[in-house]
């Protein structure tokens, strides 16, 4: 288990607890990864997601159907147990858990790159969440309170909020992806950075391709991380008009202030 902890200052004025804005997450990511490369030998380019989880983490991974209908991706579990599954034919299953056991259900992911968001969306919770309750009544990005009445472990809980940012944090950190991109960049446009007008956008989209073909990280979710790192503006991010999955859409409600449109939403 890594001794590497989330330093964060700001305290719920209703509950007491004490929880993080996007950069306290940001940082501890970076924290976490950096110290397993160095233990491991390895460079951000290089990073082994199972040799992370298992070896480095230390958590008990498991593959499980966790329901009929792939509406659940992804589980952490916060007491030893039972936790109830389904054999293919839809007959229920019970198996027995522990305490920070993560369970994953491949199918209902759909694909790898899914797979492993869901990945680090559950260790967020494996390493900052167990035995929390989650709720906790405003959101405090870093320059402004979004208000909402967020319930226990619903999707609009500021625990859903900052696991899917954690998430995102992991599997493309800024300094990975500025290299990576900037590398795309020089190999579209030369050495000079010519910024992208609304003509050269299917240029964009490529590149944005191929760092998806690279990183396993959904084009939609490459497009947020762009625009929030301020590698691309708000006016070219619009004009790129994805579509967004579930693995994206959470990051991109929060980055719009918790505004849930479906033009927002991008569904």
């Amino acid at each position: 288990m890594t001794n590497i902890k989330l330093i964060c200052k700001n305290v719920n004025q209703f509950t007491g607890e004490m929880y993080p804005t996007k950069k306290e997450i940001a940082s501890f990511v970076n924290r976490l990864l950096n110290d397993y490369c160095k233990k491991f030998h390895r460079t951000l380019e290089t990073i082994d997601h199972d040799e992370f989880f298992t070896k480095y983490i230390g958590v008990d991974i498991q593959y499980q159907r966790l329901s009929n209908d792939k509406s659940i991706l992804g589980a952490t579990i916060q007491k030893d147990g039972f936790i109830e599954t389904f054999n293919l034919d839809g007959a229920k299953k019970l198996v027995k858990t522990h305490r920070g056991d993560i369970f994953i259900d491949s199918e209902a992911c759909g694909s790898q790159k899914r797979e492993w968001f869901t990945l680090y969306h559950e260790l967020k919770h494996h390493l900052l969440d167990l035995d929390k309750d989650f709720r906790v009544d405003k959101i405090i990005d870093d320059k402004e309170v979004i208000d909402g009445e967020f319930k226990t472990k619903t999707e609009l809980g500021w625990a859903e909020f900052f696991a899917n940012y954690f998430a995102a944090c992991a599997v493309l950190s800024r300094r990975r992806l500025k290299k990576i991109y900037d590398k795309k960049h020089d190999k579209y446009f030369g050495s000079y950075h010519t910024r992208i007008c609304e003509k050269r956008i299917w240029i964009l989209k490529a590149i944005i391709k191929e760092i998806s073909d690279e990183t396993e990280v959904s084009q939609s979710a490459i497009s947020i991380r762009l625009k929030e790192l301020g590698f691309i503006s708000e006016d070219i991010f619009k004009t790129l008009d994805f579509k967004y999955g579930k693995e994206a859409v959470m990051l991109f409600r929060y980055n719009n202030g918790g505004d849930t449109s479906s033009k927002k939403k991008g569904l």
